[in-house]
C-alpha cells in the first residue's frame, strides 16, 4: 500500500487490518515520519504538515494496536 493510500485510511478500515499489517504499517509510518523530518529541517521539503499528518495516523494505528492487546 502507497504511503498517500495508508494516510486515506479511516478508523473502521485499520480495524480491519491483520495484527501483521499493523506492525508492518507502525514500523513504515515511523521511518516515514523521520525522513518527513529530516527532509523539512534540510529544506528538501516545503511540506510542513508531513510530519503532522504522519503522526496522526501512527497515532491512530498505535491507538487500535491498543485496543486488541
Amino acid at each position: 500500500m502507497e504511503l498517500a493510500e495508508l494516510l486515506k485510511l479511516s478508523a473502521d478500515e485499520i480495524r480491519k487490518m491483520s495484527d501483521g499489517d499493523l506492525r508492518d504499517t507502525k514500523s513504515r509510518l515511523r521511518k516515514e515520519i523521520a525522513v518527513a523530518r529530516i527532509d523539512f529541517a534540510l529544506k528538501r521539503s516545503g511540506n510542513t504538515n508531513a510530519v503532522k499528518n504522519l503522526r496522526r495516523m501512527l497515532a491512530r494505528v498505535l491507538t487500535i494496536a491498543a485496543e486488541r492487546a
